[in-house]
């Protein structure tokens, strides 16, 4: 299995990692099937109850484990990394959701969570490894593909629909390893600590996510299971259309873009749209559409925040993904169970409108006053920052962690870059007018000039072409290892390398050697 798993990211060389980044598609569709009211977890006529069961159980389950994975981020980083364990973690919960059809039990369908944690907190993994702006675009994408994937699951007739189910999964875990071997996080030396501010957006997210949910929950038992089943499909045909406008804004946004106030006003304007919904009364199929696509434009949000913090400060994408996403994925629960929980207690769809928008006004104070704009914007500094003077680039562009003695003035776009694909200053003084240096370091400055690198990636590549450990590095240079991470993993993406021995390699036979 590890020989064809080599071959096959060998063969789809110039596809990877994209693969790896749209895998949650296949997720994202496994997710919206089972849930649909057309196929659940059973193998009787769903009921609003079974449905709410079952989404409950699961749900819960995965995101009790992703909190757990979050308490031990260095550990779950080797474990999601394994082939083996990805790849029985999506055969094993195909396998539970194939027992769950069969005897509708609700052991199979907490063993779907258990499998799927690993899942999940792989793709966050892998979209924490490339710059804000291509998480994002990877997510709406993965979005758009599960839409399609989710239609042509529901046309597929009798057991070839439940095979195709049960296959997705295991199909998710498998694209999810055809990264070519470029999207491999690195455990940092020391256990970064978690900042009240991140406590605060994970509260906030929790409370947002309560709200939105108090309705996908109280609807479905308002009517019967074919309306309801409809009004999902509908909600999905809706929400294609708003992800494909979205795809078009992202592919417009500039790499410039500041991703902590993109991500803030995203967050403020989502509640301001949401609150006066209930104005127009809950107890329709349209207003049940539009609470998911706001749920879902909400994951969109959040997924690509984590995903962008990971990447601009450093911090363990495992803690960030497990915390943040188990909490929204719990509140979603708790506002489901609400809702249904409101409806069973006799409460009518007009008291609800005030039940909601109370919750919602709940949400829109948590956003402005609970998690202010400055709480997000530090989320991007690293735990260690190299001094107070410190600076973390915000853009939706490639990293950039300058130091003190590095202006950020210098900073420029990804399009501004060879290519267009990597951000970085460029020197002005060409390696003919630089002054006379020795043969290596002549060499080393010419790579760094070719390659655009700033001057502390140039001091950072010096030494790991001497062969120094990023952990030596840190210590020679007086920063944060966090840091040095960063900077190493920024090299090896503008040379085109993937480890230290590479980077030795084009060094010597390009620069060198004269060649």
């Amino acid at each position: 299995m590890r020989d064809f798993l080599a071959s096959t990211k060998k063969g789809t060389e110039g596809l990877v990692p994209a693969l790896a980044l749209i895998s949650p598609a296949f997720w994202i569709a496994w997710i919206e099937l089972i849930y649909s009211g057309e196929a659940v977890l059973s193998g009787s006529e769903p009921t609003a109850l079974t449905i709410t069961v079952n989404y409950a159980v699961s749900t819960l389950a995965m995101a009790g484990l992703l909190i757990v994975y979050g308490c031990m981020p260095g550990r779950m980083v080797k474990v999601i990394q394994n082939q083996m364990v990805v790849l029985g973690a999506g055969l094993l919960a195909g396998l539970a959701t194939l027992l769950g059809a069969v005897t509708g039990s609700w052991l199979a369908t907490l063993c779907t969570g258990v499998f799927t944690s690993i899942l999940a907190i792989r793709f966050g993994l892998l979209l924490s490894q490339v710059n804000p702006k291509t998480a994002m675009i990877s997510i709406v994408i993965s979005q758009i593909m599960a839409s399609f994937i989710y239609g042509y699951g529901l046309m597929l007739p009798g057991q070839w629909g439940l095979v195709f189910l049960c296959l997705l999964p295991l199909i998710a875990a498998f694209c999810s390893l055809l990264d070519g071997g470029r999207l491999v996080y690195e455990t940092t030396a020391s256990s970064d600590g978690v900042s009240s501010g991140y406590l605060r957006l994970v509260l906030a997210v929790f409370v947002f996510s309560i709200a939105i949910n108090v309705v996908r929950g109280f609807y479905p038992s308002m009517v019967p299971m074919d309306a309801f089943a409809e009004a999902r499909g509908n909600s999905s045909v809706l929400f294609f259309f708003v992800k494909m406008g979205l795809a078009c804004v992202v592919l417009m946004l500039s790499t410039k873009t500041n991703l902590a106030k993109l991500s803030y006003f995203g967050f403020v304007v989502l509640a301001f749209i949401t609150l006066p919904l209930p104005v127009f009364g809950l107890g329709s199929e349209l207003m049940l559409e539009i609470f998911g696509c706001v749920n879902a434009l909400l994951n969109i949000l959040i997924w690509t925040l984590l995903a962008g913090i990971a990447y601009k400060s450093g911090r363990s994408p495992v803690r960030l993904f497990g915390w943040g996403w188990g909490a929204m994925a719990i509140g979603s629960v708790l506002g489901w169970l609400i809702g249904y929980l409101l409806f069973a207690a006799g409460v009518e769809a007009a008291t609800m409108n005030v039940v909601e928008i109370s919750m919602l006004g709940l949400m829109l104070v948590s956003c402005i006053f609970v998690v202010t704009w400055q709480v997000v914007d530090r989320l991007f500094d690293p735990p260690e920052s190299d001094g107070p003077l410190a600076n973390v680039d915000r853009s939706l562009g490639a990293e950039r962690v300058v130091g003190s003695g590095e202006p950020a003035a210098e900073l420029v776009s990804d399009a501004d870059a060879v290519g267009g694909i990597t951000a970085g200053p460029i020197e002005t003084q060409s390696p003919e007018d630089r002054p006379q240096l020795g043969r290596w370091k002549k060499a080393v400055r010419d790579m760094a000039f070719d390659q655009q690198l700033s001057s502390r990636e140039c001091d950072v590549l010096e030494l790991l072409l001497k062969g120094y450990s990023k952990q030596h590095i840190a210590e020679d240079l007086f920063i944060a290892y966090n840091t040095v991470r960063s900077h190493v993993r920024n090299i090896y993406t503008k040379c085109d390398v993937h480890n230290q021995q590479e980077l030795i390699v084009r060094f010597e036979t390009r620069y060198l050697e004269g060649e």
